[in-house]
């Protein structure tokens, strides 16, 4: 299973087969996923060819975050010590979370934007494992939240990205979780539970050494910031986090774009659309 033998059924002047036929890499992700069984790998390649063909992920847009920037809260944020995209989201960031179908397609943009960041840093040479991280702050976790198909169909769009998780850590994960996570920990294999972290602190920065040990001094200064402002009461769906700049225009002390070296870089991707951007406009 390589470029020089690839599936039969991926046309190589159709643009959907680009991301199974750009590098040898991309094939054996989906090998290693499937234990090195070339057939069920063809398998699960037919399958997630299908899916990119019928829903275009590249140029897939949300809409809800079109109207809303505050819907959703999954975002780039720059990178960790590794060169891996690091997403993060916070449950009081996010004021329409529960479409489950939208839901997935807003993972996916995010998704992509990683694939994006990674190829066009230099792909192996900035990122030598090609994976990427997602941190989930539990903060404003509710009930409503808690639901087990949600997750069932994360995992299940997951394999259209095999081996691509580096490392999943949930901060501060309450019970009413468990239900979900066991509901998930059924379908994904021993590999992909093993790279998921629990990590549980009544102190503000009493999670940094963790952070800090998987991510480096960087990213883990940011989300210590983050999180400590993501918790307040005054900014639970009301923080515009997309901004850099005070109303007055002062340089907010921090950024939550994310990282420095993110925002001030050339791959830097926004995380709403140009028009809810003030810091734009009292920039210039």
């Amino acid at each position: 299973l390589s470029l020089s033998s690839p599936p039969s059924y991926l046309p190589k002047d159709d643009e959907h087969s680009s991301y199974f036929l750009s590098n040898d890499g991309t094939l054996l992700r989906f090998l290693r996923a499937r234990d090195g069984n070339v057939k069920n790998a063809i398998k699960m390649i037919h399958n997630a060819y299908t899916w990119r063909k019928e829903n275009d992920p590249p140029n897939m847009t949300c809409p809800k975050c079109n109207n809303d920037p505050l819907a959703h809260s999954v975002r780039i944020v720059g990178w960790d010590k590794q060169g891996r995209p690091v997403l993060y989201t916070c449950f009081n960031q996010a004021n329409d979370r529960w479409d489950a179908t939208v839901n997935i397609k807003h993972l996916v943009i995010c998704l992509e934007h990683a694939l994006t960041l990674i190829q066009k840093r230099g792909g192996s040479l900035s990122n030598p494992s090609g994976k990427w991280v997602l941190v989930v702050d539990f903060n404003g976790f509710e009930l409503r939240d808690s639901s087990p198909s949600m997750a069932v169909q994360t995992a299940k769009i997951l394999d259209h990205y095999p081996e691509l998780l580096g490392w999943l850590c949930f901060l501060n994960a309450p019970r009413l979780f468990s239900a979900t996570w066991v509901a998930v920990r059924r379908i994904i294999n021993e590999v992909t539970a093993n790279k998921v972290k629990f990590i549980t602190c009544s102190k503000d920065d009493g999670y940094k050494p963790y952070l800090e040990h998987e991510l480096g001094d960087e990213m883990a200064s940011w989300l210590v910031e983050e999180i400590k402002e993501n918790a307040l009461p005054e900014n639970k769906y009301k923080k515009k986090y997309w901004e850099w700049i005070n109303i007055d225009g002062t340089v907010k002390e921090h950024d939550a774009r994310g990282t420095k070296s993110y925002v001030s870089s050339e791959y830097f991707i926004s995380p709403v659309v140009r028009k809810f951007c003030q810091s734009l406009s009292l920039k210039q």
